[in-house]
């Protein structure tokens, strides 16, 4: 179920549902594709989906008392990074590059997603 190419994270947590599987922007037929997934995993036998309708702000003030314990993870390779940071605000959030390729790349597939 982690493995899916659709999940972008997964979330133990307590009530009715113990698992939130999170995906990255996907479309009608991917949503479709996932959702049949779901329905034919063994231990699944009811799930609820839920949809972004707004992307609230972050908390603008954020305190790090180890700043050596920060990872840098690329929003296109998911791959920790150092060095230079690519950024830019793409689908009302700020995304992290490691490389100009990735930005160029997440830029591309968000814009075919969103059409």
């Amino acid at each position: 179920m982690y493995e899916h190419p659709f999940v972008s994270k997964v979330y133990q947590v307590n009530g009715s549902y113990p698992i939130i599987l999170v995906t990255h922007y996907i479309n009608d037929k991917q949503k479709t594709e996932i959702v049949k997934f779901i329905q034919g995993l063994e231990d699944v036998s009811d799930f609820e989906m839920f949809f972004v309708i707004d992307d609230l702000p972050d908390k603008k003030e954020l305190r790090v008392d180890n700043p050596r314990s920060i990872k840098l993870i690329c929003d296109y390779c998911k791959r920790e990074f150092s060095g230079e940071v690519f950024t830019k605000i793409i689908g009302g959030r700020k995304r992290y590059f490691c490389c100009n390729t990735c930005f160029t790349e997440f830029e591309k597939r968000f814009k075919k997603e969103k059409d």
